[in-house]
């Protein structure tokens, strides 16, 4: 009995954990090149910033976007970005994808509304690294014992697909 309580336990909780669609696409199926030689992405992820208007709008920006100084302290940068619940910049740093904030060029806040998958409460943060490129990072806002948590969904570098949970992915 142990042993199955352990074994499903197991099975549950793999099932559980979220499931990256990014590598299940190729990238010349994903992209189409344009006349003039630009790229816009046609693959399945649906919060992708090409997809703006089509499978999700903006309905809020929470933080207009602004302009990083590199002297700028943690107190300065939570001061700017007070519109946004402190759990959301948490959840984005501990995705492992923003090395160093102070080291960013600019920052954006907004909340987004899904056309094709209404149960999610959707914030994408835009965060500019490197002199004109850029990342995307997506997220679910969920409520458990009245506290914010906010859930990975999605990741993109310079229009790129690094991370698709399969929760935001076209079938």
């Amino acid at each position: 009995m142990k042993h199955t309580i352990i074994t499903l336990s197991l099975l549950l909780s793999f099932s559980a954990m979220a499931k990256d669609m990014a590598r299940t696409e190729s990238y010349d199926d994903a992209y189409k090149e344009a006349s003039n030689g630009s790229l816009t992405y046609v693959g399945k992820c649906s919060v992708h910033q090409d997809y703006e208007g089509v499978n999700f709008n903006v309905s809020k920006v929470l933080v207009e976007q602004f302009e990083l100084k590199y002297e700028m302290t943690k107190a300065e940068f939570m001061e700017a970005v007070k519109a946004v619940e402190p759990e959301l910049i948490n959840a984005a740093v501990a995705t492992g994808e923003i090395y160093d904030i102070e080291n960013s060029d600019d920052f954006a806040a907004e909340r987004i509304v899904s056309t094709k998958f209404k149960n999610l409460d959707l914030y994408r943060l835009n965060i500019g690294v490197g002199g004109g490129n850029g990342m995307f990072l997506v997220f679910n806002r969920t409520v458990k014992n009245n506290k914010p948590s906010y859930e990975y969904l999605a990741f993109f570098m310079d229009g790129d697909v690094s991370y698709c949970d399969e929760k935001v992915w076209l079938k």
